[in-house]
């Protein structure tokens, strides 16, 4: 799937009947991902790619939760993963 993060998924309510595993190439990523795609990608066990980096095993992190994508550290929010800093 190719998508845009700044645009929500507009049938997200479907995710139930996603039985494979979805892949997302996201574009317009900045300061957080959208929830959706961490979402989608999460419950299908899919990963999501950036220009910055492949982010696998998003089912296995829990709010409040960090993860490092590139030179960054963000974190898992209800609003989706946000950008708490860079090193």
């Amino acid at each position: 799937m190719i998508a845009d993060n700044n645009a929500a998924i507009k049938d997200i309510s479907l995710i139930k009947q996603v039985t494979k595993p979805v892949n997302i190439i996201l574009c317009g990523v900045s300061d957080k991902i959208h929830p959706h795609y961490v979402e989608l990608a999460a419950k299908t066990n899919g990963r999501i790619y950036t220009l910055e980096a492949e982010i696998t095993d998003l089912n296995k992190l829990k709010l409040g939760g960090r993860i490092d994508i590139g030179k960054s550290v963000y974190e898992y929010r209800k609003e989706g993963l946000v950008k708490v800093f860079d090193y």
